[in-house]
């Protein structure tokens, strides 16, 4: 987790993938809590691990 001002940057484990997630809301997990996470989809964004594209 990494508050950024009006961010909180939170970097989650899912299935084996690490997901760093941009939230809006101020959120204070703990390390190796687990959290629940819903998105609205147009609002999410994907990318490429190697190249760093972004996956439509």
């Amino acid at each position: 987790m990494e508050p950024t001002g009006a961010e909180t940057h939170l970097v989650v484990q899912l299935g084996g993938h690490e997901l760093t997630c941009v939230l809006r809301e101020r959120v204070r997990p703990q390390p190796n809590e687990t959290v629940r996470l819903s998105f609205r989809k147009p609002a999410v964004h994907f990318f490429d691990p190697v190249s760093a594209n972004r996956i439509q």
